[in-house]
């Protein structure tokens, strides 16, 4: 092709007729194609995430060791990793990662369990005060058990 700009890796083509060369046969078929060498940059000067996609299927057979930079690739490096693991490490690998998710999730649910704990702890204590306020305020034992909820035990506690 003429005029390529250096650096072009992606082109879309649409099958025209030849006779009348401005009418397109059909907007439904179309060919984009990826010319991968055309790249020519390292992983370092990526900008797009197409061109990091590109960088990566053009060089998936270079990769001694993952970039430093893996800008959301992650877990395509750690499948390639994974993916030449023998059928007993691997059997090792997802039990440890099912490990680690099971962790994950009691972790996140006590977590959950703590906020709910700590929610209605700081609302009963909000109550408490609020009681206590009214009381100094000479409001009466009733209102503020009706107000509150609390018990005129509880309020009287206070």
């Amino acid at each position: 092709m003429k005029d390529v700009p250096p650096g072009k890796i992606f082109f879309g083509y649409q099958l025209r007729e030849q006779t009348f060369h401005n009418d397109v046969f059909t907007d439904k078929l179309q060919f984009f194609f990826l010319e991968l060498p055309r790249l020519g940059k390292v992983w370092d000067s990526l900008e797009t995430n197409m061109e990091r996609w590109c960088y990566l299927f053009g060089n998936l057979n270079n990769f001694a060791v993952v970039p430093d930079n893996k800008a959301g690739f992650g877990d395509v490096f750690d499948i390639a990793r994974t993916g030449s693991l023998d059928p007993e490490e691997r059997r090792l690998y997802i039990s440890s990662m099912l490990n680690e998710y099971e962790k994950y999730t009691i972790s996140e649910y006590a977590r959950q369990e703590g906020v709910k704990e700590g929610v209605k702890q700081g609302i009963k204590e909000g109550i408490q005060l609020v009681a206590k306020k009214l009381l100094t305020e000479q409001v009466p034992v009733s209102v503020i058990s009706s107000a509150t909820g609390l018990s005129a035990e509880e309020i009287q506690s206070l």
